[in-house]
């Protein structure tokens, strides 16, 4: 049986997307057409484009039949000599539509689908408890899988809750082990039995489809949810596609989608960066140790506050007493020097009042940091 290479071996394609540009372009409307057909009328080859038939009555018929070689000479003529450094003073949202176009054409696409399968899985419930009725007896041997993949060593497992972690490790690991046995066809139904447990009406409907095209991602896109959950939902799209074998058409939404995945790909395979702020917070940092008695510590500092403190003060405190914590817990945590110049350089040019929320902020990161940590040291 053929192996399905979106989940053996992730998305792989040459990117054509000055072609696909043009043809959605033309698709949009007849008024983009027309805008098309009167660039091309003005070119000394416009033959090699354009059949015009003179009719009777004095008007003419136009006949285009691009190949995509023919395509892409035309975004380069209409669209990308105008456009060529000169993007960024366009806004935001026309880089995002012109960037595939712009930077993907002729690329070998590469993406990983590993981390959003896993994060299909982690994030619905029913997933998760299928998952772990499976791993229940195997679960040394999957997170053995997953010490061994080279998905231990990235910042991926930072994008879940604590008590999704154990489930997005075990799925990792369970991947992990079936790309290695590709052979294990029974794996690998199993694994196809968790994934559709949360996401069956995805199944559902892209089984039903003559071909899958673009515009289909849209059908499972969440207006209200995060970026990472609706990407991972079109993975299992295609997933789902090349296993239903339903035609995948490569059109310039489908690349748009590709871009995407590649930005949410390189953000959970990124390697931690080299500590490049704090020499911009050692000034800043100075200044902001002089208007504090404990510039490392939340609590002592508001302590040392003592009725002059801001008065959000004491807000503060009845919000942490709004979920059952005081902020006398946070007395024993203080942020070291390092940690308050990086606090200063990553926020530039803080008063007093913004430090403090930011000195919280950061002390609350760094004690839920020693709980992840610890569980990492301590459990699977």
């Amino acid at each position: 049986m053929q192996k399905n290479t979106v989940f053996y071996e992730g998305l792989r394609c040459r990117a054509n997307t000055k072609a696909a540009f043009v043809r959605w372009y033309m698709g949009r409307s007849e008024e983009f057409q027309r805008i098309i057909l009167e660039e091309i009328m003005g070119w000394k080859e416009k033959e090699r484009f354009v059949d015009v038939t003179q009719l009777g009555d004095g008007n003419v018929k136009v006949r285009t039949e691009w190949d995509e070689r023919q395509q892409e000479e035309i975004f380069d003529a209409v669209f990308e000599r105008r456009l060529r450094g000169r993007m960024e003073c366009f806004p935001g949202e026309i880089q995002f539509l012109m960037a595939p176009a712009m930077e993907m054409n002729g690329c070998e696409i590469k993406i990983d689908t590993l981390p959003f399968l896993v994060y299909a899985v982690t994030k619905s419930k029913a997933s998760r408890e299928q998952l772990e009725a499976y791993a229940m007896g195997r679960e040394e041997q999957l997170y053995a899988a997953f010490l061994e993949s080279p998905y231990r060593e990235i910042p991926f497992l930072r994008w879940f809750l604590l008590e999704e972690k154990r489930a997005a490790k075990l799925a990792a690991g369970l991947l992990w082990e079936l790309r290695q046995s590709p052979e294990d066809e029974r794996g690998y139904r199993e694994f196809l039995e968790i994934l559709y447990a949360g996401a069956g009406p995805v199944r559902d409907a892209v089984r039903r489809l003559d071909c899958f095209t673009g515009e289909n991602f849209k059908d499972f896109a969440g207006s209200q949810e995060c970026m990472e959950l609706t990407l991972s939902r079109m993975v299992v799209q295609l997933l789902t596609a090349e296993e239903y074998g339903i035609p995948v058409i490569q059109d310039y939404t489908y690349y748009m989608t590709l871009m995407m995945l590649q930005k949410y790909e390189e953000d959970w395979m990124r390697q931690p960066r080299p500590d490049t702020v704090r020499e911009r917070g050692r000034y800043a940092c100075k200044r902001i140790m002089r208007e504090f008695d404990c510039p490392g510590s939340y609590y002592l500092s508001t302590y040392m506050d003592g009725r002059n403190r801001e008065d959000w003060g004491e807000a503060m405190e009845e919000l942490f007493r709004s979920y059952g914590l005081e902020q006398r817990m946070l007395s024993g945590i203080s942020l070291d020097r390092k940690e308050t110049e990086q606090i200063c350089g990553i926020f530039e040019d803080t008063d007093k009042r913004t430090y403090k929320l930011l000195l919280l902020a950061a002390t609350l990161c760094k004690y839920i940091g020693s709980i992840h940590e610890k569980y990492d040291k301590t459990g699977n």
